[in-house]
């Protein structure tokens, strides 16, 4: 652009009078109602003139890029608008309001992707503003009003594209835009239009309250409140206030506007007046065996008793010690401690609050107690990376500092396996743990079939392997890097499948091997045929660094993170095979390891990577809710049971620590051509099943018939005869 002057006319345009302001690259103009007032923009600077335009001062604003600016009648209410050229846009272009002709300024968006034109309606309350299109990438969108000096948009319905300029009546009734090479349209509000709705509102007896409206529309409007849809007696304003509400206040509030070009009814604002306000916050200071409750209440004019109800389920049956809180119109915070719980358990509990009044209670909220912690095991301390389990926990498998260590004793004791030396990226270990197998970043395949003692290699495909995962029996593979391969004999060939080729992270597979899972940069992908065709699920655009799954592939978990430390992703939990997901509760971390129990229950979330020294979390209830399990560490991996009760997870630069919880085993019992099928999921304990013809005494004796593992669901199954008289019952006992 080439600078230029500001002229100003006195005679309508006849005559053009060159004013005393600076030579500049101008972008904008605006003018108080009695042209005594004038604004002026430049791409580095604001001026301001009070006498015509015969002198000008610069202003200050926080804006740096200029591009717009407006101002009220009276001159008091300004805006800016920014045209910086790195402003990427898609939530709103920075502008910057004033109340006080420049002397303050509060920062807001204006709407639309670009940057924008923006004019004042005379009293600065009404303004309008349209897309212009940014420096970079263009941008385009509708024309826009706002009623509250530019605090919150609404879009109207013109067409949406690159606007030159936009312009307001003096009450903002009535609106005309130009379009960037294209034409020029008008709007008048003629019958009122709601701009903001009332609000329900809760409150204690006794409070006052005020319900409001905002309105467009030609003036005069005029106003009538109603309740439960009869007209409220002088009640004709668009402020409603109520003093000294009790409960038969409580109802629904709505407002009729009107002008001479018609009416508008508002949707209902409920009012609901309560004996006292109580809101359940959530639970702090959670540990293994306690935790502290949390609550706030509004009392009101009224003494006030508060105290919790909490329990295993929403009966609750417990009640903290109450306490009491005095007359008060303003939230109050009240606490109690609960003490004595159980281990890794799911816990209900809500405020109640009770006075002359009757009695309030808050909503159901919950938490989980912390499981037992991680200890560490004997292992030594190294740069550990994948680990794997069998089953039952007791076979484990462990790569850190180029070696393979293995424990037959679920993680008691660790001995270096005779598999060479070298960079191991992956391992896997049967769920019966008779079978290892160890990939080679960049390198062949290794496979023991004796517990490590030794092993055999195989080549392996073309690439860098990240990720593999196997069916129970470890036959069936699956393994990613930039591309997915299967295999079907363990490991001996391997097939390159249809699925696209990525960055991918992270694979896992169901007990028989059929359902399987990819992670990869920005997607998730699935097939239900063991690798032949593949299919992108509706999962979010994430970096997936780890995914897991139930023995049957129905309940999947992933979670992600980039590449940069401190980065915190998301986990997402699936619970029909990745055809929809679900944000779970988990905070955001650098997640690097998730694993899931045989039913997909019980799941298990580490972060470290890149010296992110972060925590572990569990969840019992399918991701619903996590508790934080083990403090920050640079955690490389975690692998859990069948069972989901024993974790091992290991550090980069640290140990292998392990965590084991006894919670009570579920038995099941269904027909099977005439016998009984007993089973449990793989324990991570040692458990006995028991049969007794008779409740009423004590003579449980062991089952004989020795359990077999079912490879496609990770359970123990024992088949029995019926007991005599079809009568008889069995537990499992530890």
């Amino acid at each position: 652009m080439i600078p230029s002057a500001i002229y100003t006319s006195t005679n309508s345009g006849a005559t053009w009078t060159a004013t005393s302001a600076p030579s500049a690259d101008w972008t904008s103009v605006a003018s108080s109602a009695d042209g005594s007032k004038l604004l002026a923009v430049t791409f580095s600077a604001l001026y301001f003139s009070t006498d015509s335009g015969t002198n000008w001062v610069s202003a200050s604003t926080p804006i740096t890029y200029l591009a717009v600016a407006a101002c009220s009648g009276d001159f008091t209410k300004w805006v800016a608008g920014s045209s910086d050229p790195f402003h990427s846009g898609g939530g709103g272009w920075p502008i910057q309001t004033s109340t006080n002709s420049g002397a303050t300024w509060t920062a807001t968006l204006s709407p639309g992707p670009a940057r924008p034109s923006i004019a004042s309606s005379a009293d600065g309350s009404h303004w309008v503003a349209a897309t212009r299109g940014s420096v970079i990438g263009g941008g385009t969108g509708p024309v826009y009003i706002s009623i509250d000096s530019a605090a919150t948009w609404i879009a109207t319905g013109s067409p949406s594209t690159i606007w030159s300029s936009v312009a307001t009546s003096a009450d903002g009734s009535k609106l005309v835009a130009a379009m960037n090479n294209g034409g020029i349209y008008t709007l008048q509000f003629t019958t009122p239009m709601i701009h903001d709705q009332p609000a329900s509102q809760t409150v204690p007896a006794g409070s006052n309250v005020t319900f409001s409206v905002s309105v467009f529309g030609a003036a005069p409007l005029a106003y009538q409140w109603r309740f439960n849809a009869t007209n409220l007696l002088g009640a004709t304003n668009a402020l409603l206030t109520l003093t000294n509400v009790q409960s038969s206040h409580s109802g629904t509030y709505a407002v009729m506007v009107t002008n001479g070009f018609g009416s508008v009814l508002s949707s209902n604002a409920l009012l609901t007046v309560l004996p006292a306000v109580v809101i359940t916050q959530p639970a702090s200071g959670i540990s293994t065996n306690g935790a502290v409750l949390n609550g706030l209440v509004t009392p009101g004019p009224r003494t006030t008793v508060v105290w919790f109800e909490w329990g295993a389920d929403t009966n609750y049956g417990n009640a903290t010690s109450a306490a009491v809180v005095g007359e008060i119109l303003a939230p109050s915070a009240f606490s109690n401690a609960v003490t004595g719980l159980r281990l890794a358990g799911l816990y209900h509990y809500r405020a109640v609050a009770s006075n002359s009044l009757g009695a309030a209670v808050g909503a159901d909220a919950t938490f989980v107690t912390a499981g037992p912690p991680l200890t560490q095991t004997s292992a030594p301390v190294t740069n550990w990376g994948p680990v794997a389990s069998s089953a039952d926990g007791i076979k484990l498998l462990a790569a850190g500092g180029g070696t393979i260590y293995c424990s037959t004793n679920s993680g008691f004791t660790w001995t270096p396996t005779s598999a060479p030396f070298t960079n191991w990226h992956s391992l896997v270990c049967s769920a019966d743990g008779r079978k290892f197998l160890a990939f080679v970043y960049n390198g062949p395949i290794y496979t023991s079939t004796n517990a490590g003692a030794t092993w055999t290699s195989s080549s392996a495909p073309a690439q860098n392997l990240v990720s593999v995962a196997s069916s129970a029996d470890a036959t069936r593979l699956v393994a990613v890097g930039t591309q997915i391969y299967t295999s079907t004999n363990s490991a001996a060939t391997w097939t390159q499948t249809s699925a696209p080729a990525t960055n991918w992270w992270s694979v896992t597979s169901s007990a028989d091997g059929s359902k399987l899972v990819a992670g990869g940069s920005g997607m998730i992908y699935c097939s239900a045929n063991s690798g032949a065709t593949w299919a992108q699920s509706s999962a979010p655009f994430e970096y997936w660094r780890s995914v897991a799954s139930s023995a049957d592939g129905s309940k999947l978990v992933a979670a992600a993170n980039d590449t940069y430390p401190g980065y915190a992703g998301p986990i997402y939990t699936s619970t029909n095979s990745g055809v929809s997901w679900s944000l779970t509760s988990a905070p955001g971390e650098v997640w690097v390891s998730v694993a899931s129990s045989a039913d997909g229950t019980k799941l298990v979330a580490a972060a470290g990577l890149c010296n992110c020294f972060t925590p572990i979390y569990t969840s019992t209830d399918s991701g619903a809710m996590w508790a934080l399990r083990a403090p920050g560490a640079n955690w490389s991996s975690v692998v859990c049971s069948a069972d989901g009760n024993q974790l091992v997870a290991v550090v980069n630069g640290g140990g292998i620590y392990k965590s084991q919880s006894t919670p009570p085993p579920v038995l099941s019992l269904a027909p099977s051509a005439g016998d009984l099928l007993l089973s449990w999921i793989v324990p991570s304990m040692n458990l006995v099943l028991q049969e007794n013809p008779d409740l009423a005494t004590t003579n449980w004796t062991a089952v004989t018939n020795m359990p077999m593992l079912n490879f496609t669901n990770l359970r123990n199954e024992v088949i029995v005869p019926p007991p005599i008289d079809f009568h008889g019952f069995y537990r499992l006992k530890h």
